[in-house]
């Protein structure tokens, strides 16, 4: 399984993320003897394959267990809510006014993604869609992202 650990360290976890990677990186890079040019760095001095093969990776390791364990509890719970939202607004828009296609998904991700309200300008992409009807398709989306709840627990195994 791929999970998306990228995505949380983005979204939750860069200056850890800078803090551990310069945790390693700089004291190995004070080992290099180097001058900047301008076509790039010249290497006086390196201090060969030793300080990357043998180090203690235990920060590097605490930071990615951190990041699968946010990944797992946190951010796929959160995308599985947003995209059961998503597929019941969808759906209810099309049930109701026979819209579907890749500019319904647009108009709900537009929606959705200002707390619920369709902006004026981006009202102008949708001007053939009457006020009235671009007013309930915001209630529908506020209805289906709002009425999720949580994502239903699993089933105990049968013993």
């Amino acid at each position: 399984m791929i999970l998306p650990v990228s995505a949380t360290i983005l979204k939750q976890m860069m200056p850890e993320y800078d803090r551990v990677l310069n945790g390693f990186s700089r004291p190995v890079t004070r080992l290099w003897d180097y001058i900047r040019a301008d076509d790039g760095p010249v290497i006086r001095f390196d201090p060969g394959p030793v300080p990357y093969a043998y180090f203690n990776a235990d920060a590097e390791l605490g930071f990615t267990v951190d990041a699968i364990r946010r990944t797992v509890n946190e951010e796929i719970p959160r995308e599985l809510l947003f995209l059961l939202g998503f597929d019941q607004a969808c759906e209810r828009i099309d049930r109701e006014f026979d819209l579907r296609g890749p500019h319904v998904g647009a108009l709900v991700r537009m929606i959705h993604g200002n707390r619920e309200t369709l902006s004026r300008g981006k009202r102008k992409q949708f001007a053939h869609l009457p006020g009235r009807i671009i007013l309930r398709i915001e209630l529908i989306v506020r209805d289906s992202f709002g009425d999720q709840g949580s994502l239903p627990k699993p089933a105990a195994p049968a013993a």
